[in-house]
């Protein structure tokens, strides 16, 4: 048996999904969630210190309730203007301090992620409906109907633990679970 935590990691939603991987029975997910950190703060620093201390706190939380093995997380890449940049600079830095206490991190890609659902294009809405088509009734709903911003953060996380257990052989997406 090994306890995974999976995560999407982000400043403002990380998705987290915790999971025990057994080669007799497969992902067994018992819990699964979103951590959303927005200050009240209105100037710019202290905003950013009191969000990267939130963020730090429920991830570390998580590890403490979860005891995981390994985490798996999918790394993001890069950003396209300077506050995205200050949030992948604060997501790198809790996943390498994670890593420094003692708790294997297994990186993967955005491209390796979305090869699991069978596309490296695959959208949000292709993830989200693979995990649903893997995990029923899981992921958010509203109104009976997927919700897809609440749910790709998890539906990320969940996927990672998958490329993982892909590279690692221990799992065979069937040709009819993918998504074009």
């Amino acid at each position: 048996m090994t306890r995974v935590l999976g995560f999407d990691p982000s400043l403002r939603n990380w998705g987290f999904a915790a999971c025990i991987w057994e080669n007799s029975t497969g992902l067994v997910i018992q819990n699964t969630g979103t951590i959303s950190v927005k200050s009240e703060e209105t100037k710019p620093n202290k905003r950013d210190m009191h969000d990267a201390q939130m963020l730090f706190s429920n991830v570390h939380h998580l590890l403490k309730t979860f005891a995981p093995d390994v985490v798996v997380a999918e790394i993001p890449i890069g950003s396209q203007n300077a506050n995205g940049m200050k949030g992948y600079a604060i997501c790198i830095t809790i996943l390498a301090i994670i890593k420094q206490m003692g708790i294997p991190i297994i990186e993967i890609s955005p491209y390796d992620l979305k090869r699991v659902v069978g596309s490296t294009t695959a959208s949000k809405k292709d993830v989200v409906n693979w995990v649903n088509k893997q995990h029923p009734n899981l992921l958010p709903t509203h109104r009976g109907q997927l919700n897809i911003s609440q749910s790709e953060h998890i539906a990320d996380a969940i996927v990672a633990i998958y490329a993982h257990l892909t590279a690692k052989g221990a799992y065979h997406a069937n040709p009819t679970d993918h998504h074009s």
